[in-house]
């Protein structure tokens, strides 16, 4: 909110991925008024998750890695620069710079305080989102299943713009002309 207010603005429209998206979804609830519109890429609302997780199936198995990284004394299992490895090895400097600048420590400190625990109850406390809301998931997401966003409605207050495309969990690194245009043309759309 301070950033947006800094730059001039009452309000903006938010985008976020993997913990981007999680802050995302709860700045869009807890500060609706700063949030114009809202567009998440890859993870379902806090709720939609921890229904899925609650169900023991597919997505609680696709978990293991983020339950494992919630334990005491836990190491990250990946750095940043083994991002560019997968997705855009002619970026590597720029990543291996990223990732002198990273604390691991702070990598699985998100999974510790923000990934969903066991026994998963739902957050009855979380606002109701408002903000017309975009999201765009890839079919071939391993860490984040396509089911696990099958609940996100119950916690807005509109329909969501659900779009699917044949990527991972890097949707938008691995399709970025078709997420751009997607997210063009929703902004387009639903223009107030």
């Amino acid at each position: 909110m301070a950033l947006i207010a800094h730059l001039g603005y009452e309000r903006a429209i938010i985008v976020g991925h993997d913990t981007g998206a999680w802050l995302a979804w709860h700045v869009a609830a807890l500060h609706p008024q700063v949030v114009e519109r809202l567009i998440i890429l890859s993870v379902p609302h806090p709720n939609a998750m921890r229904h899925a997780l609650v169900q023991g199936g597919a997505q609680y198995q696709a978990s293991a890695y983020a339950k494992q990284m919630q334990q005491p004394g836990a190491k990250a299992l990946f750095r940043p620069w083994q991002l560019s490895m997968l997705f855009d090895r002619w970026a590597l400097p720029l990543y291996l710079f990223a990732d002198m600048g990273t604390d691991l420590a702070a990598i699985t400190a998100f999974y510790r305080h923000n990934y969903p625990r066991e026994p998963f109850a739902y957050d009855d406390t979380f606002p109701i989102i408002t903000a017309p809301t975009l999201i765009i998931h890839g079919s071939r997401d391993t860490a984040l299943l396509t089911s696990s966003h099958d609940t996100n409605r119950q916690w807005l207050a509109h329909d969501p713009t659900f779009v699917v495309l044949d990527a991972g969990h890097f949707v938008h690194q691995e399709q970025p002309a078709e997420v751009n245009q997607i997210i063009v043309d929703w902004l387009a759309k639903t223009q107030e």
